[in-house]
């Protein structure tokens, strides 16, 4: 299998990507935690939902992974190209902290992580949420709050990408 990597600095944290072309038409992304990290990362997700693809589609909001340094988890994985937006912090002994990304500008690449300032809605602990429309996520029921959503990716079909934070 044909590996294409990519390794990009962005302000004091560094990420390490690989995009792999998958066997199956599946999109996927993978989180992973730095294995030299200090902090346990956190991370939740607003992606695309194309369950009924071609018939209709709509947005699902998930959170939280807990992702300790050295390991790795999958955040979505879908049948055609997925955009994908991430909240990512981290806890620490210290107490948790945000991640902060250069804001992009421009167009938006395929397969590679820019750093955005979206607001949605999360709980505080585990939730899944589906709504038809992206915007459905600004609108927060009661129990849930605004998270700030800082980094953007939009993964191609049948590439298996693996984002690593730290």
């Amino acid at each position: 299998m044909r590996r294409n990597s990519l390794t990009c600095s962005i302000l004091a944290l560094s990420c390490w990507m690989s995009a792999t072309p998958v066997l199956a038409d599946d999109a996927e992304l993978r989180i992973c935690s730095a294995k030299e990290a200090d902090d346990t990362l956190l991370v939740a997700v607003v992606h695309r939902n194309y369950a009924l693809f071609p018939l209709g589609d709509s947005w699902l909001a998930r959170g939280w992974w807990t992702i300790p340094p050295g390991e790795c988890q999958t955040v979505g994985s879908l049948a055609i190209g997925m955009p994908v937006f991430l909240s990512v912090s981290s806890t620490s002994t210290s107490g948790p902290r945000i991640h902060a990304y250069k804001l992009h500008s421009g167009p938006i690449p395929v397969n590679d992580s820019v750093g955005i300032e979206r607001f949605f809605c999360v709980q505080r602990d585990y939730f899944e949420r589906v709504e038809p429309v992206l915007e459905g996520h600004n609108t927060c029921p009661p129990g849930w709050h605004q998270q700030l959503f800082n980094l953007y990716i939009f993964v191609q079909r049948n590439v298996l990408l693996t984002l690593t934070l730290g």
